[in-house]
């Protein structure tokens, strides 16, 4: 039997079973669909999460307090209080480090005219802004000034002005925040959310105001470390292990009593995550 032949046999027993056929052809149909669709979807999915992680810096390491420990209890991750403003200031000097940030957070109640919202304030210094990949829309940011003098001066994110009303026309208006009047100097671009954390909901001021006004004590609750080059963050991790175990006395198999978190790891968890979407 040859190929004609065989076309037109397989061209007759359609003809016969039309509805099978038709049935078979629908079921392929949607099949393929079905895939092109997810694997869209996977495509989108992956681009956007490492757009929002890409926004909070490729080269970004995020030093945390390590767990409390109470006899054989262990606290949760982050609840010790052994980094401080001195460590972030050594951290400066080592020399695969471009900028470095301490932060100290406590939530409070904003106001603005008629308007309130509460959010996170966050205390840091003028590095902030460039390490967090954070643009400004309107004003200016934090500066060695104003942290020096621990001045009433507030950033806020694109989500909080906006829940107060506040635009343009409001730099250099009065706020308050936590019951202390603040003067609005900035607003910030918009960056959306990475997960359930939305990150233009957020008041910015001075480290040195919010340990004045709002949380006691000389430690901090985490040191943004922008690293010069993507080449050199296994290099800088390394360093700063060494300078915060040195710094904190801790020798021989003790544990560190801090994390440090690599942004481009994290790019990398999510890439495999989701590469079995994107192949």
């Amino acid at each position: 039997m040859n190929l004609i032949e065989l076309v037109r046999l397989a061209l007759a027993r359609l003809g016969s079973s039309r509805l099978r056929a038709a049935l078979t052809m629908l079921g392929v149909i949607i099949g393929v669909a079905s895939v092109i669709a997810l694997v869209s979807v996977g495509q989108g999915a992956t681009s956007g999460i490492t757009a929002s992680l890409e926004g909070l810096g490729t080269n970004l390491l995020t030093i945390t307090p390590g767990a409390t420990r109470t006899g054989i209890t262990r606290g949760a991750a982050g609840s010790s209080t052994t980094l401080t403003v001195d460590d972030a200031t050594a951290i400066g000097g080592i020399d695969t480090v471009g900028a470095v940030a301490p932060e100290l957070s406590s939530q409070a109640l904003v106001v603005a005219g008629g308007q309130n919202t509460t959010t996170t304030v966050v205390g840091t210094t003028d590095a902030y802004l460039g390490i967090r990949n954070y643009q400004l829309w309107q004003g200016s940011f934090l500066t060695d000034a104003s942290v020096a003098n621990s001045l009433r001066v507030a950033v806020l994110g694109a989500t909080t002005a906006d829940d107060l009303g506040l635009g343009a026309d409001s730099i250099g208006s009065q706020i308050t925040i936590g019951g202390l009047p603040f003067q609005l100097v900035g607003i910030l671009q918009p960056k959306g959310s990475v997960g359930i954390a939305n990150q233009d909901d957020l008041a910015l001021v001075p480290i040195s105001t919010v340990r004045r006004h709002f949380v006691g004590g000389d430690s901090v609750r985490a040191i943004d470390v922008s690293v010069r080059t993507a080449d050199e963050i296994p290099l800088a991790e390394a360093e700063l292990e060494q300078m915060l175990r040195a710094r904190h006395g801790l020798s021989g198999t003790a544990a560190d009593d801090f994390n440090i978190a690599d942004q481009a790891q994290l790019l990398d968890t999510v890439s495999s995550i989701t590469g079995t979407l994107t192949i």
